[in-house]
């Protein structure tokens, strides 16, 4: 299952299997044998993979079944956003930004909710 979804993500985002290589510091044969599921993954490198390619490890590995952290979601998002060049990937820029804008609404949502039950009690 992660071989499609890997190779899904990173056709969506026009990138090789040589990028996410080389962005997590590993050989191709490493990621190969990822999307083979040959090789067990630690918890922390599936975030990592998942960051590069702008997504939760849930996304890449439905088995895991993790809620989604929205806040660090932003983040990276806000990370990516502020290392693009826009004026040259305005595409990739508005995308960003978009996911940007959808990972703060399900962030005040959380807190509406929390503060809901605080009241509530």
């Amino acid at each position: 299952m992660a071989h499609t979804t890997i190779t899904a993500q990173l056709y969506k985002q026009g990138k090789s299997h040589q990028w996410l290589a080389d962005r997590m510091n590993v050989t191709p044969g490493t990621i190969a044998r990822w999307m083979r599921g040959t090789r067990p993954l630690h918890l922390s490198t599936m975030r990592q993979c998942a960051d590069l390619l702008l997504c939760e490890p849930s996304d890449l590995w439905p088995e895991l079944r993790l809620p989604i952290d929205w806040e660090h979601r932003y983040d990276v998002l806000t990370e990516r956003i502020q290392e693009l060049d826009y004026r040259r990937d305005y595409n990739e820029f508005q995308r960003l930004c978009s996911q940007r804008a959808a990972a703060s609404v399900h962030i005040y949502t959380a807190m509406q909710r929390t503060t809901e039950k605080s009241q509530n009690q």
